[in-house]
C-alpha cells in the first residue's frame, strides 16, 4: 500500500503515444525505480544481512547493494530479473538436495524463505520491465542543450575537432551554469527518454480555454513537466489546425519569453514559414541544432527554454579576449615566431594556427 502511495505521489504518469486505450497508463522507468529502491532496500537489508542466503542470492545476481545493482545502466532490468531467478533456481537445487540429508536444517529454511521472497521481486522487476517502453538513442551534447551525433558526445558547435576555439568556449560556458540551468538540462534529457518523441498527456481538470494569450504557459522549473487544458488545447492547435491561425501565438510568446532566442531566430527570418513543420526547422537551424528531428509542440517549448539559459550564459561569460586571431597569427608569424609559439601565446590548437597560415 505504501508502495503504491508513494507512486502516485511521486511519479509523473503519462500515456505512451502508441496505445490506444487512455486507460493504459505507463509510469518512467528512472522516477519508478527510485521509488521501488526506497521503499524496499531497507527491508531487504535487514531481512537478509551478510553472508544470509538472500545476501548470497542477491549478490550473485549483481543486486548488492540492492539500490546499485538494481539504479545501474550496465544491464538492462529485465536481464537483471533473469538472473535473480537463475541464481533463486540454483539455490532451489541446493535445497532439494539439502532437503534429502535433513529436512529440518536451517540451510533449507532459510532458502525456502529467500526463494519465495525474492521470486516476488524477480517477478515484479519484470512486470516493471515489461510495462515500460525501451529507452531510445538519443545523444547530447555534454556542454549545451543541442543534440549530438551518435557516438558523440559533443554537438557539431563544440566538437574539438571541428573549432578548438569553439569547443573552449563551449566548456567555458558548461562549468560557469548555474545549478538551475543544469538541473533543467537533466530534467529535459529524462523526460524526453521516458515520454518518446510523441507524447500524450494525462491532462488536468480545466479550468476555462485562454487561447487568446500566448501559449498561455507559464514555464519554470516547478512546473516544467505541468500540462493543463490550454497547453494542451495549443499543442493541438498546433499540430492539426491553421497554422496562420498558431504562428502569431507563438512568434508572439518567444518574443516575451524568449527575448535572447528571438534575436537568433529572426536574423533567420523564421516568423515567415508556412508550416509548422517549416516553423521548427528554421527554429533548429537558427540555433544550430541540426541534427534535432523532434517536432512536438511541448519538446520544441523546453528545448527554447534550455537555448535561452544557454545563451543568456554564453553572453555572460563569452572570451573577452581580442577577436582578431586571425589577424594577430599572420603578424606574429611574420614577425618571425613559430607555430608552436603563436598557439601557445593565444591559448589555440597548433592545428588552428597552422590551417590559418594555409589560408594565406
Amino acid at each position: 500500500m505504501s508502495f503504491s502511495t508513494a507512486i502516485e505521489e511521486k511519479v509523473i504518469a503519462f500515456t505512451n503515444a502508441t496505445i490506444s486505450n487512455p486507460n493504459h497508463i505507463i509510469f518512467g522507468r528512472t522516477p519508478v525505480m527510485a521509488v521501488f529502491c526506497d521503499s524496499l532496500e531497507p527491508v531487504i537489508t535487514k531481512l537478509y544481512p551478510d553472508l544470509s542466503v538472500g545476501f548470497f542470492i542477491l549478490k550473485n545476481a549483481g543486486l548488492w547493494p540492492f539500490r546499485n545493482g538494481l539504479m545501474s545502466t550496465k544491464i538492462e532490468l529485465g536481464q537483471k530479473a533473469n538472473n535473480l531467478k537463475q541464481e533463486i533456481e540454483g539455490y532451489e537445487i541446493v535445497f532439494a538436495e539439502d532437503l534429502n540429508t535433513d529436512p529440518d536444517s536451517r540451510l533449507s529454511t532459510d532458502i525456502i524463505s529467500a526463494g519465495h521472497t525474492l521470486e516476488l521481486l524477480s517477478a515484479t522487476m519484470s512486470f516493471i520491465n515489461n510495462a515500460i517502453p525501451a529507452f531510445p538513442a538519443l545523444n547530447w551534447c555534454h556542454f549545451c542543450f543541442r543534440r549530438a551525433d551518435l557516438n558523440s558526445v559533443y554537438c557539431n558547435s563544440h566538437h574539438s575537432t571541428h573549432d578548438d576555439t569553439a569547443y573552449k568556449a563551449g566548456k567555458r560556458v558548461f562549468e560557469n551554469l548555474n545549478d538551475d540551468a543544469k538541473i533543467m538540462k537533466m530534467r529535459y534529457q529524462g523526460l524526453r527518454l521516458l515520454l518518446g518523441d510523441e507524447p500524450n498527456f494525462l491532462v488536468s481538470n480545466s479550468t476555462g480555454s485562454s487561447v487568446d494569450s500566448p501559449l498561455g504557459l507559464n514555464l519554470n522549473a516547478d512546473n516544467y513537466y505541468a500540462l493543463n487544458s490550454t497547453d494542451q488545447e495549443i499543442f493541438d492547435l498546433t499540430l492539426h489546425g491553421n497554422w496562420s491561425t498558431s504562428s502569431p501565438m507563438w512568434t508572439a510568446s518567444i518574443d516575451k519569453q524568449f527575448p535572447i532566442v528571438a534575436q537568433v531566430l529572426k536574423s533567420n527570418n523564421y516568423a515567415c514559414a508556412d508550416s509548422w513543420e517549416s516553423f521548427a526547422s528554421n527554429i533548429f537551424i537558427s540555433l544550430q541544432d541540426n541534427s534535432e528531428k523532434v517536432r512536438h509542440p511541448f519538446w520544441i517549448l523546453r528545448i527554447l527554454i534550455l537555448a535561452e539559459a544557454w545563451l543568456d550564459h554564453e553572453h555572460h561569460f563569452a572570451d573577452k579576449r581580442r577577436t582578431d586571431t586571425k589577424k594577430q597569427i599572420y603578424e606574429m608569424y611574420d614577425a618571425g615566431e613559430k607555430q608552436v609559439s603563436i598557439a601557445r601565446s593565444l591559448d589555440v590548437n597548433k592545428s588552428y594556427v597552422s590551417r590559418i597560415l594555409k589560408q594565406c
